[in-house]
């Protein structure tokens, strides 16, 4: 189980707030700010969650090539503003996204939207259910109490990209 974002997507309201994701480049990446300005803070958010996603599609093709029974899935447990995700944001701002309005404004402006209680069964859930025994590959949100099978980005499905970051990931690491 990866745990993605719909941050990834600039299709959804989640990516359009946050910033649309740079290129899933694995050795661009890991020098990110070290020769000038870094990423903003939301583009290296949604980077990583598209590169994520792009592993835990790579993974399953691997897997399926070996013969292995082991399901990858990517899910997305929705914005829960009880956890410490706004931790570095300004106090003020950690206040906002807690209140009522906040919520209720994320809701009404399409943002996948999720709880603590409903994202965590439903991540337990998708780990023993044998429902979900075929669902590797695949990308599920947890969005206002439903657990729904969605498609990822188009690039989320470029099985290029996917491999030459999951080498060049492996290169950097020295495996």
């Amino acid at each position: 189980m990866f745990t993605a974002s719909g941050t990834h997507d600039p299709r959804m309201m989640d990516g359009k707030m946050v910033g649309k994701a740079a290129e899933p480049d694995a050795g661009q990446l890991a020098t990110d700010g070290k020769h000038g300005k870094p990423l903003p803070w939301g583009v290296r958010y949604s980077t990583s969650k598209l590169c994520t996603i792009l592993y835990a599609y790579e993974l399953d093709r691997r897997c399926r090539a070996q013969g292995s029974s082991v399901q990858t899935i990517a899910f997305d447990p929705g914005l829960i503003v009880e956890t410490g995700l706004s931790r570095s944001a300004p106090a003020i701002v950690q206040w906002l996204t807690r209140t009522r309005v906040a919520k209720w404004l994320f809701e009404t402006l399409g943002v996948t939207m999720g709880s603590i209680p409903f994202s965590g069964d439903a991540l337990a859930r998708m780990a023993i259910d044998p429902a979900f025994a075929n669902g590797g590959g695949r990308y599920f949100q947890s969005n206002g109490g439903r657990l729904i099978a969605q498609r990822s980005s188009a690039i989320s499905y470029d099985e290029s990209k996917a491999a030459t970051l999951w080498q060049d990931s492996a290169t950097l690491v020295r495996l």
